[in-house]
């Protein structure tokens, strides 16, 4: 469990760095759809978008990590409960 702990932190520390940028947008878009800003809030809502989705790519490798090692860790406990039980 001690890996599974680490790996997550290094994921919640990887969408952690890109929080300021996101919310920095954010905060941009929000009095914009009052104007006739179009053009710049087209411009900013596909660089959200391109924030989110590098977020996403970026933690990504690390879910599925942690859910592989969750994966081995249960084929380990079942493999030794059946062990235990004379292999039925």
């Amino acid at each position: 469990t001690c890996l599974p702990t680490q790996i997550q932190m290094k994921r919640d520390e990887i969408a952690a760095a890109f929080e300021p940028a996101i919310a920095m947008v954010r905060q941009a878009l929000r009095p914009l759809p009052s104007t006739s800003a179009t053009a710049e809030t087209d411009a900013l809502n596909r660089r959200l978008l391109e924030l989110l989705a590098k977020r996403d790519d970026a933690v990504a490798p690390l879910d599925r990590a942690v859910q592989e090692i969750i994966e081995q860790e249960r084929a380990t406990v079942e493999g030794l409960l059946r062990g235990l039980r004379g292999g039925a």
